[in-house]
C-alpha cells in the first residue's frame, strides 16, 4: 500500500469513528435529556401539588428524536384550592418542545377548548385557531416570555347568569427581563370585539391596542391566586409604569402615558398624560359638545400645565389633559371630575 492510499484509510477511518461517535452520543444526549426533562416535570408538579394545584394528563408521551424533545400532554387538567376557593381547568392538549442546541428555549403549543370553571365564580370556555408560548430560561429562571393567539373566542358566565362574550383576531403579549423588581411588559391586538367597551362608547367598530410598559415586583403576582395575590402586590410596592397605550376604536383613538397603582381600597391611583382624539359621537352619547374638546384642552393648560403624551393616530381636534387618580377621583390639575373611581375588585 503507497502512502497515498493509508492516507486515504486514515481519512476514512477517521471519518467512520468520528460517525460512530455522533451515532453514540446523539441517542444517550436524547434520551438523558428525556429524562431530566421528565423528572424535571415531575418534580414540578409535586411541588404544585403541595402548593395546592394538581396538574395531570391523560397519556402524557415523549418524542423529537433526535434532534428536538418533544412532551405532549393530552387533556391537561389543574384543579387547585387557593383562598379564593376551588376551581379546575381544562384543554385538549399541551405540546412543549425545545431543541437539544438551544435547551433554555421552550416552545408550547396549546390546543383549545380551554375552559375554566370556580366553585363560587365565573365560569369561563375559551377557543382559538392558534396558540403559541414561548418561554426563555437564564440561569435563575425564567426570563423572557411570549404569548401570540389568533382567532380567539371566549365566553364568560358570571354567577348572576350575565353572559359576557369577547373576541379578537389576534392578541400578543411578552415578557421581558423577568427579575424579582421589575418586567418590561408589552402588548397588541386586532379585531378586538367587546360588547361591553361598545356600551361604554357607543361604537359598534372593532378595537386595536398597543401597549408598552413596565411592570414593578412581579414576583408578588400569583395567577393561580387572584385576587388575593394583587393585594399582596399592591401592598408590596407593586405599580404599573406605563410608556404608551394606543387604544383606538373606529375614528377615535385615546394614547397615554404615566404611572398606575392601587390604593388601600382597591381603586386606581396615579398621574396620566391623555391625547384624545375622533372622540365626537363618544361626548354626544354623554350629552357633551363637541366644543368640550377646545375647553378641556384651555383647563388642561391652565390647571395642569401643557401635558405631555404622544399625538393620536385620528384625525379632527386633538384633546390633551393631565390626569391625577386619587382618593376614588379623577382630577383634572387640581379641579376633580365628577367621576368616580370604584374598587376594581
Amino acid at each position: 500500500m503507497d502512502a497515498q492510499s493509508k492516507k486515504r484509510s486514515r481519512i476514512a477511518l477517521a471519518a467512520l469513528t468520528l460517525a460512530l461517535l455522533v451515532c453514540a452520543t446523539v441517542p444517550a444526549i436524547w434520551f438523558g435529556a428525556r429524562f431530566w426533562a421528565v423528572t424535571a416535570i415531575d418534580t414540578w408538579r409535586e411541588q404544585e401539588r403541595l402548593a395546592g394545584r394538581e396538574w395531570t394528563c391523560a397519556t402524557p408521551a415523549t418524542s423529537g428524536f433526535p434532534f428536538r424533545l418533544v412532551y405532549v400532554c393530552p387533556e391537561p387538567t389543574v384543579r387547585f384550592a387557593g383562598r379564593a376557593g376551588a376551581a379546575h381547568a381544562t384543554a385538549r392538549s399541551l405540546e412543549i418542545s425545545a431543541s437539544l442546541a438551544d435547551p433554555l428555549l421552550l416552545e408550547a403549543r396549546l390546543s383549545g377548548p380551554f375552559t375554566f370553571a370556580e366553585t363560587a365564580g365565573p365560569n369561563a370556555s375559551f377557543d382559538w385557531k392558534r396558540f403559541e408560548v414561548d418561554l426563555r430560561f437564564g440561569l435563575t429562571g425564567l426570563r423572557d416570555s411570549a404569548m401570540r393567539i389568533e382567532g380567539l373566542e371566549a365566553t364568560a358566565q358570571d354567577p348572576q347568569l350575565n353572559a359576557r362574550r369577547i373576541a379578537a383576531d389576534s392578541i400578543a403579549l411578552a415578557v421581558r427581563g423577568l427579575d424579582r423588581d421589575a418586567a418590561d411588559l408589552s402588548a397588541s391586538a386586532t379585531g378586538l370585539d367587546a360588547p361591553d367597551a361598545e356600551k361604554l362608547t357607543g361604537l359598534r367598530d372593532l378595537i386595536g391596542l398597543q401597549f408598552a410598559g413596565r411592570l414593578m415586583r412581579p414576583d408578588l403576582l400569583n395567577l393561580a391566586d387572584m385576587p388575593f395575590a394583587i393585594d399582596d402586590w399592591r401592598g408590596g410596592g407593586g405599580e404599573l409604569e406605563v410608556s404608551r397605550f394606543d387604544l383606538s376604536q373606529g375614528a377615535a383613538s385615546v394614547v397615554l402615558d404615566g404611572r398606575l397603582g392601587l390604593d388601600d381600597r382597591r381603586r386606581a391611583r396615579g398621574s396620566l398624560n391623555v391625547a384624545a382624539t375622533g372622540l365626537d359621537p363618544v361626548l354626544r352619547r354623554y350629552g357633551l359638545s363637541p366644543a368640550a374638546l377646545s375647553i378641556g384642552n384651555v383647563l388642561g393648560g391652565l390647571l395642569g400645565g401643557r401635558p405631555k403624551g404622544e399625538t393620536p393616530t385620528g384625525g379632527g381636534p386633538t384633546l390633551r389633559l393631565p390626569l391625577a387618580l386619587r382618593d376614588g377621583f379623577v382630577f383634572v390639575g387640581p379641579v376633580r371630575a365628577p367621576l368616580v373611581l370604584l374598587p376594581l375588585y
